[in-house]
């Protein structure tokens, strides 16, 4: 089976009018160094004058969060395996020394 991207546009412009041009910057350099099975990478980053572009992988699914309200409560299980998983992430990221600021379900 091939895989299918999703293109992430980003107005230049708004990251100026937001004051977050930086943060955009860091997301990018973080996301390149990332090669963990379970968190989306990047895949290409591209620009124009105007517009920054970052090519990821593009995986089928709702959120967590969106899971979550769907399903209700979890299995224990399910809350194990869950757990684990998030905990080998952050994990992951604290070797990269990638610091996580916005952790939600």
């Amino acid at each position: 089976m091939d895989k299918e991207y999703i293109l992430k546009v980003i107005e230049k412009a708004s990251l100026k009018t937001y004051a977050v041009e930086n943060f955009a910057i860091n997301e990018g350099k973080s996301l390149e160094e990332i090669s963990c099975h379970f968190v989306i990478g990047m895949g290409q980053k591209f620009q124009s004058s105007n517009y920054a572009y970052y090519l990821q992988e593009f995986v089928r699914g709702d959120d967590f969060y969106s899971v979550l309200k769907n399903i209700g409560l979890l299995s224990t299980e399910d809350c194990l395996f869950y757990t684990a998983t998030i905990i080998l992430i952050l994990e992951y990221f604290a070797q990269k020394g990638i610091v996580c600021r916005d952790i939600k379900p």
